[in-house]
């Protein structure tokens, strides 16, 4: 009976044991997964974060180029406003200030300034440039209002540079909007007849077509291919621009966007 018993109490023993063994394990399993879920909802929260300073942050920057924008052509028309004033008083006219001033004069044969030219986000030397090559083919169009080949360019670049909409461009130019979307529309049909097979070196005939495809197939084996197009930010640091909040991406930060086409080779 005495050899039962010890037999009992060493199983009993070696059952509690086995039992707070368990238990310790279930405890440093729980303990471990208690940790691992704080960690995830640390770094949930600072990837929360970091989303939401990136987002505003860039909300800021869009926000601050937009009142620059407001900001300067409010002053330009403060200027002109008060250059008006100043000449109606000196020549001493009654006639009331009218409430809208704008920029550049419509009709006549105007050379704008470097100032100017920067809102169109060109330099003088390309503009005039591209107008040289424009010149005889914006005169020669059948558009109206009757509009220097100068002026129509400057109205499609301003808009085109910008991302302005028809109604305030009109309303800097003293124009109707449907001459800013004819002036627009002339100028890119212009600058596709003119400068599209200068600039733009695309094999067009049947055979180098084909002969595009067959390579690409034979490269990466997915038909009816003819070329790849990419697209690449250039970063533009704040020292080598005038304003680069002007040139700020979706992402947040100052860039130039490149985009290219290539052929099965990465020729351009």
């Amino acid at each position: 009976m005495s050899f039962e018993m010890e037999a009992d109490m060493v199983s009993n023993r070696a059952i509690v044991e086995i039992v707070n063994e368990y238990r310790m394990m279930l405890q440093q399993q729980i303990a471990l997964h208690l940790k691992r879920q704080r960690d995830h909802i640390v770094r949930m929260r600072r990837r929360f974060l970091s989303k939401l300073a990136r987002r505003l942050h860039r909300n800021y920057i869009l926000y601050d180029r937009h009142r620059r924008s407001l900001l300067s052509d409010v002053s330009f028309l403060n200027l002109r406003r008060r250059e008006v004033q100043l000449a109606m008083s000196r020549n001493g006219a009654q006639q009331p200030v009218p409430e809208q001033l704008h920029l550049f004069p419509a009709n006549s044969e105007h050379e704008f300034t470097e100032e100017q030219l920067e809102r169109f986000r060109i330099n003088h030397a390309t503009f005039q440039c591209l107008y040289d090559q424009l010149e005889h083919e914006l005169e020669a169009a059948d558009c109206e209002p009757a509009m220097t080949a100068r002026m129509r360019m400057g109205v499609a670049l301003y808009v085109l540079g910008t991302g302005k909409d028809f109604e305030s461009a009109a309303t800097l130019f003293h124009l109707h909007s449907r001459a800013v979307r004819a002036s627009v529309h002339l100028f890119c049909s212009v600058v596709n007849k003119l400068l599209r097979d200068r600039q733009i070196d695309f094999p067009l005939s049947r055979k180098h077509v084909r002969c595009g495809v067959k390579e690409f197939e034979e490269l990466v084996g997915i038909p009816q291919v003819f070329g790849a197009i990419g697209c690449l930010h250039i970063p533009v640091e704040r020292g080598t621009v005038k304003d680069a909040a002007k040139y700020i991406n979706s992402k947040g930060w100052s860039s130039i966007i490149l985009q290219a086409i290539v052929d099965s080779r990465g020729r351009w």
